[in-house]
């Protein structure tokens, strides 16, 4: 992936401010690249990371694996808009934008249909320049 422009990083860190509004379980909201590196976001104010940064540095890798992995059956499944999975002690989501991924972390009382908003919401930044080349086109 080449370098992101900071007008981007910047986008994206509001992107993630606003994302952070939706729920207040919510405790982490971060674009990570194709590579699994961290973009922009971070955690809400005041939350205590459940694990170590150089342990959440590794999850980020994950998750932008598997999100690679998933993009094997796009054609015949279709393209994936979220995942969620209900851990033990928090709900972890991720949202494919293009070559980068929405990562979220939540407390267990997180509402389920907060997903499909966050979604909407994303869609409906299409028309913003900077989401013009990182949403999937149809």
């Amino acid at each position: 992936m080449s370098l992101i422009k900071a007008e981007k990083v910047l986008h994206f860190e509001k992107f993630c401010k606003k994302i952070l509004k939706f729920d207040s379980a919510i405790r982490f909201a971060g674009i990570i690249s194709d590579r699994g590196k961290l973009v922009a976001g971070g955690f809400r104010n005041g939350i205590t990371p459940f694990i170590e940064e150089r342990d959440l540095e590794m999850v980020f890798m994950e998750v932008a694996l598997r999100i690679r992995m998933r993009n094997e059956f796009n054609e015949k499944l279709g393209r994936v808009n979220f995942t969620i999975s209900d851990r033990e002690r928090i709900i972890v989501m991720s949202m494919p934008l293009g070559n980068f991924v929405l990562y979220l972390s939540a407390e267990k009382s997180f509402d389920l249909k907060t997903p499909n908003k966050i979604l909407k919401f994303s869609k409906g930044n299409k028309n913003n320049s900077i989401f013009l080349d990182i949403l999937p086109k149809k």
